[in-house]
Order: structure tokens, then sequence, then C-alpha cells
């Protein structure tokens, strides 16, 4: 052996590790002396390596590890009985971690070798579609919802509906939530037939977490009919004392009162659903509950506690290994709530992590959602190939209202540019049957489609809009400004300056500082149509600095397009702050505002009239004005005088 050892690495393709081991020197050396091994040293040197790491779990690294190369060899050598049972028992171990794609790529292992072993059954100790039901479970877990599909419908295959209803009932309950996500369907007609078959079930204990996942389920085509079944749910797994059952019920019940009932009702429940999760170590429970309250946060118009809600889901459900699964709406709902406080670079870097996660369907239209309204705010050069990407998904046979709309109303916002089109895509937005009843989502789409017809003209469409106005809920502090912009784009000119004061102090209530900058933009327009010069000044200037605060170059553009229109003298006060002035500068700067000339400062501060001069010239660039006498009202406005 040293022999033979000495000659590999003197050959360099073998080097000596620090712990006295040994190594080749680069992957592609060991792949290729394996490649040219022959089949029968292929199979016996796999084989030595499974028996040796059995005997020695510890050469392979952990456990994990160690029963992960076990299977791997067993699976190289051709010796598929060991294969597969090694299989299962990584695949187990690889659950117990919360490793869900790994579980799923090994049960998928268990499922290819099995019909080359005749006793697979007695020797694992599972059915075929046990495992089955198994790798299901896995796959969904780890977001690989295409292949979860595909053992769904495997596994009804092979179930017998009217024997093993429990089981029959929770495979369709999981092929309807997974073609959902897909956008395939809503996915009622297998959870009505799961309902069915669960209503069988004698015994209570199985049939109440049943009923509560059914519940969720239902509410995606029937908001009425799933609360009826998460209320049956919960007061089954109450008198039974099953507190996870009842947790899933109540998270269901939850989003049923956040459209029902009162916010401080649906939050309480959600709350205690969220604690009893916890501490009954129900780590799913708890991950669904931070979904649902960080969304129900951000509707209520608590932005910084919605996104504090959705971090700490975020690490719960990176824990658990279901980040692709459940923890994906924590990642765009912290994304939503950021992009809301004006958090722009945080929510990007959100909606990027969104990205690397590669989810599919449901799971990614939120998010890419998040990044186009993003990119569009920004003026991103492909934010349009972004809006177009995520609008695709409206396509789709199947997409839930809380994404079709938003989908609808971004359309609309990103073609805006575009009158005509603009309508055309409001028109078509305004015919979506779920406006009247969902107002979180309907009021962005109203203001939009109200904002596309006054600058397209279009009558048919303003009719449209005030029709839907009247009649859509307005409960929350969005939905209260969002309807104050929609009422005030369609005032009469003796109404529009009071209109948009109202829809800028809406603004100002609820916290968005974006929507605010274009409320505070039309705001200007109405204030210089009635003489209201200061106030338009005023409205221009604040819209304009918090489009810097945003890098909101789009609005940016429109606030000094506005001011110049308007022919306001605002342009020296643009987030003037004077920190981009040197203490030189600034010292020259208050020279200037008390009426030096360029000689009385060169004398005042010993240097050359020349020097004074260049001084005077950088300011004036610096601050953005035209002259000494408007550098002048900057240096009083930045307190430099004092």
């Amino acid at each position: 052996l040293e022999e033979a050892m000495r000659a590999a690495i003197s050959s360099q393709l073998v080097v000596v590790e620090p712990d006295d081991g040994y190594a080749f020197r680069h992957a592609l050396v060991r792949e290729a002396v394996h490649d040219d091994l022959l089949p029968g040293e292929h199979a016996r040197l796999h084989a030595r390596y499974a028996a040796a790491i059995e005997a020695e779990p510890g050469l392979a690294g952990g456990p994990g590890q160690a029963l992960s190369a076990v299977a791997y060899h067993w699976y190289a050598a051709h010796d598929h009985p060991r294969a597969l049972t090694a299989a299962l028992r990584a695949a187990t171990a690889a659950g117990e971690r919360f490793a869900y794609a790994e579980k799923h790529s090994l049960l998928e292992r268990v499922l290819e070798l099995w019909e080359q072993v005749p006793d697979a059954a007695d020797r694992i100790g599972m059915s075929h579609l046990e495992v089955l039901e198994e790798g299901l479970y896995a796959a969904d877990a780890a977001g690989d919802r295409e292949r979860a599909l595909r053992l769904a419908r495997a596994a009804l295959a092979e179930v017998d509906r009217e024997r093993e209803p429990l089981r029959a009932a929770r495979l369709l309950e999981r092929q309807a939530c997974i073609l959902a996500i897909l956008s395939r369907s809503d996915g009622a007609a297998e959870v009505r037939e799961a309902y069915r078959l669960a209503s069988r079930v004698p015994d209570a204990a199985e049939r109440a977490p049943l009923l509560a996942d059914i519940a969720v389920a239902t509410m995606r085509s029937d908001w009425q009919e799933g609360g009826r079944i998460a209320q049956e749910a919960a007061a089954a797994a109450q008198h039974l004392g099953d507190i996870a059952a009842r947790v899933s019920a109540t998270i269901t019940y939850g989003q049923l009162c956040s459209r029902k009932l009162s916010p401080e009702v649906a939050l309480t429940e959600l709350r205690r659903a969220a604690r009893d999760a916890e501490q009954i170590g129900d780590g799913k429970g708890l991950v669904r509950a931070l979904v649902n309250i960080s969304d129900l946060l951000y509707e209520v118009g608590e932005y910084a506690e919605s996104a504090a809600t959705a971090g700490d889901g975020i690490t719960e459900a990176a824990r658990l290994g279901v980040s692709r699964s459940k923890g994906a709406f924590l990642l765009s709902n912290r994304a939503e709530a950021l992009f809301a406080l004006g958090e722009w670079d945080e929510a990007e870097r959100l909606c990027a992590q969104s990205a690397r996660l590669d989810l599919i369907g449901s799971k990614a239209i939120h998010w890419m959602t998040v990044r186009s309204r993003l990119r569009l705010a920004r003026g991103h050069p492909e934010a349009h190939k972004f809006v177009a990407r995520a609008a695709a998904y409206l396509a789709r046979p199947y997409v839930e209202g809380q994404f079709r709309l938003p989908l609808r109303e971004l359309r609309i916002t990103a073609a805006l540019a575009d009158p005509p089109a603009a309508v055309a895509v409001a028109s078509e937005a305004l015919a979506d049957p779920e406006l009247a009843s969902d107002p979180r989502y309907a009021w962005p789409l109203l203001a939009a489609a109200a904002r596309a017809t006054v600058v397209a003209g279009a009558a048919p469409v303003r009719e449209r809009v005030q029709e839907l106005a009247a009649t859509v809920p307005v409960r929350y502090p969005a939905e209260r400004a969002f309807a104050a912009q929609v009422a005030a784009e369609f005032a009469e000119p003796v109404e529009a300056y009071p209109a948009w004061q109202a829809a800028v102090a809406a603004w100002r209530v609820d916290g968005q500082p974006y929507p605010r900058a274009g409320a505070l933009l039309r705001l200007a327009e109405a204030a210089a149509a009635a003489g209201e010069r200061a106030a338009a000044a005023d409205a221009v200037l604040e819209a304009r600095r918090i489009a810097a605060d945003l890098a909101a170059a789009p609005l940016t553009e429109a606030a000094e397009t506005l001011a110049r229109r308007l022919g306001l003298r605002v342009a020296g006060r643009w987030g003037a702050d004077g920190e981009s002035l040197t203490r030189r500068e600034r010292e020259v700067l208050a020279l200037v505002a008390a009426g030096y000339s360029n000689r009385r400062i060169a004398e005042e501060l010993y240097i050359t009239p020349k020097t004074a001069s260049v001084h005077v010239s950088r300011i004036i660039a610096k601050l953005a004005v035209g002259n000494r006498t408007e550098a002048a009202a900057v240096a009083r406005d930045l307190g430099l005088l004092a």
C-alpha cells in the first residue's frame, strides 16, 4: 500500500490530508479513476465502502452522512436488497433532520428499487402505498410540487377509497392544495370528495386534524363553507383535547375572521394558535400561524410589526427545512411590509432570496409581484420584463384572488405611460368577479384604474370604477387612503384641492411614504390650479424628498418636471440638507447670504477673489440653484446663518 501511495503522490494524483489520510488531488481525477474501473471492480469497491462505513460510521462524518453514504454505496454495488433497506434508513434519518429534499430523493430510490426486490415490503416493513405517501409529503415539504402531484396521483390509484376513506381523503386534500399552488385548478372537486370521505371516518381523533386541513383547501373555492368546516374541526379538536388539530382549525378560522369579523378578533385567535403551537412543539403550525399573522398585520396597516413577525417565521421555517414550502410566503410577506415602510433595499434582498429558492406557482407570484412593483418604482431598465413575467401567471387556468388582483393592478400601473393600453388593461381588470368582495386588493386596483381613466379620459371605465367604489367596503388605513385617492381623482376642479388634501392626510395616517408622494404630486397640481402656490411648492418638495430617500427615479423626475411646469421656486430646496457642502463652502455660503461680493469674501477669508468665485460656483451647482440670491435662501432654510 505504502509503495503504491508513494507513486500516486509523486505523480500528484493523490495528496496527504492533515489527519494522515489521503485524498485525490482533484475531483476530476477521482471520477476518471472511478470510471476506469471494470464492472466487477466497480461493484466490489462500492460494496467494500458500504461494509466499511457500516462497521465504522465515523469514516463518513456524522450518523446522517454515514446512512446516506451506505445507501449510495450499496446502490452503486448493485446490491439491491441492501440498497433498498439502507435508502429507507437514510430517508428516515433525513426526515428527522428536516432535510426533506434529501428524504424525497432517498424515497425515490426506494421506489426505483421496489420492483427489483421481490420481498421489498417485508424487508422494510412498509407497503408500496406507504412509501408513495411518505415521498409525497417529503416532496411537498421540499417544494417540489410537480413531483408531489405525480406521487399523489400514483397513491390515489392504489388506495381503496371505500375501505380506507381516511387515507384517501388525506391524499385528495394534498392533491387539491398542490393543484392550487401550481395554478392548475382550485381543487374544489378533490376537496369536496375529501370531505365526503372524511365524514365517513368513525374515529373523531383521526378525523379532526384532517377536517382542519380540508377547511383550508375548501376556503379557496367557498369561503363560507371553509369557515364552517373549520369550526367543525375546532369543536372536535377541543372536545378531544387535540391541540395540534385545534391550532390548524383556529388558523383557518382566523383567516375567515379577517374577512368577516374585526381584525382584533382574528389576531387574538391567530396569536393564541401560535402560542399553543409553540408550547406543544408544533413547528409547522407555528410557521403557518406566523404567515397569517404577518399577513393580517399588513392588511390593518401595522407594517413594522408585520415585517418583524414574518422575520420570526423565516427563522423558524429555516429551522424546520420548509423555506421552500410553508416558509415561502414569509419571505414575500416581509418584503411586502418593508416595501410599504420604504425600506426598499432590504425588500429587494428578500426578493432575491426568494428568487434563489426557485419557487413555482402561487409561491412565486407574491414575491414576483413585490419585486416588479419595486423595480417599476425605481425605474429599473428591465422593470417591464419583470412585470410581464409576473403577469404571465394570469394566463393560467386558476390563480387565487389574493394573487390575481395585485397582478391586475400591477399591469395597470405599468401601462400608465400608454393611456389607451392602461385603460384596456383596467377595463379587463374591472370585470374580475372578486373585486367587490375583497377590499384589500380591490382598492389599490381601483386607484390605479381611476388614474388610467383620468389620463386617458375614458368615461365608461370611469363609471365602472365609481360604481365599484360605491360598493367595496372601506375598513383599514390603506383602504381609506386609496378610497380618498379615487375620490380625489374624480373630484370636480373646484373640489380637487381639498380632495387631494384629504388623500394626502389619509396616507399620512397609513404611513406608507411612496403612495403619499404620488398623492402629494397630485395635490401640488390641484393647489397650483387653486392659486395656492406656496402649498404646491411644499407638496412638490416633500414628494421629491421622499423620492430621493427611496431612490425612486421616475417619481423624482415627475416631481422635477411638475416643478418646472408649474414654475415653482423649489429647485434649490430639493432635499438640500447642506451635507454635500464642505466646511469652507458653508463659510462662503454664509457670507453670500450676508450680501458679500466675491472680493469681500476673499478679504474676509484670506483667499484670492478667483478662489472665492470657484467656491461660489460650486455651491450654486451643489444646491442646484440659479443664482446667489437663491443660494442665500437655501442657507436660511438650512439654518446656516445661525
